[in-house]
């Protein structure tokens, strides 16, 4: 086993992405580089709790609040263990699917690195998205639901400006209602994203970025500056 890397500060990293866009391939790439390194890595992703005993994925729209709550247990049980990087591999398309992550990592001292995962173009998203035999856990979007994830990916972009005067005009923030199966607007107005950390993954940059990202995140936590 690896003599682990001397760490100056625990990190959660909050992925933003479309599906398709190589989020959960970037985790996974993290996640071996640290490992390697003698740190401890724990992922976590609402998506896996859709997952059937083969592998393959099945969403159940009466299920998904249930299952972002076992998410988020996961993902403070990581954190109240003491892992060294706990990834939410969530979309995270809007800030306030963030801010129980966010808020759970501050309060145990935890810093934030965002990655944001730039669209491809809708026709290579759906095309990742396709069932096959190679790939069971595909997700099979459809086009339209797709379509509206972009919609909502440039729509809430300017909240990654943490720096953005909150506006109480700007619109609600959103929350799932169990009632009525969809998102609910509340009375409270769109905060910025938190982090302290912002890295952007472009999509033909991609194979860079699997390299270059897990060095980044690694110096980040070990020397608190990326290289």
């Amino acid at each position: 086993m690896a003599k682990p890397a001397k760490i100056v500060q625990k990190t959660v990293v909050i992925n933003r992405a479309i599906p398709g866009s190589g989020k959960t391939t970037l985790s996974r790439c993290l996640k071996e580089t640290l490992e390697n390194r003698g740190l401890t890595v724990s992922v976590h992703s609402t998506d896996d709790y859709f997952l059937t005993e083969t592998g393959a994925y099945q969403f159940e729209i009466h299920k998904l609040a249930e299952n972002h709550i076992k998410n988020m247990q996961a993902f403070r049980q990581a954190i109240d263990r003491g892992t060294y990087l706990v990834i939410c591999d969530n979309t995270n398309l809007s800030p306030w699917e963030t801010e129980p992550y966010a808020t759970y990592a501050r309060a145990h001292r935890y810093q934030i690195i965002m990655i944001d995962y730039a669209p491809r173009d809708l026709a290579q998203h759906l095309a990742v998205q396709q069932v096959t035999e190679e790939n069971v856990a595909a997700h099979n979007i459809p086009a339209r639901d797709l379509s509206e994830m972009l919609k909502r990916y440039h729509q809430y972009h300017k909240y990654l400006n943490r720096l953005r005067p909150i506006d109480n005009n700007g619109g609600p923030a959103f929350t799932w209602s169990n009632e009525l199966q969809t998102m609910v607007p509340t009375d409270e107005p769109i905060k910025n994203y938190d982090y302290d950390h912002l890295l952007t993954v472009q999509p033909n940059q991609y194979r860079r970025a699997k390299r270059e990202i897990p060095r980044q995140i690694l110096a980040l936590m070990t020397t608190g500056k990326a290289e």
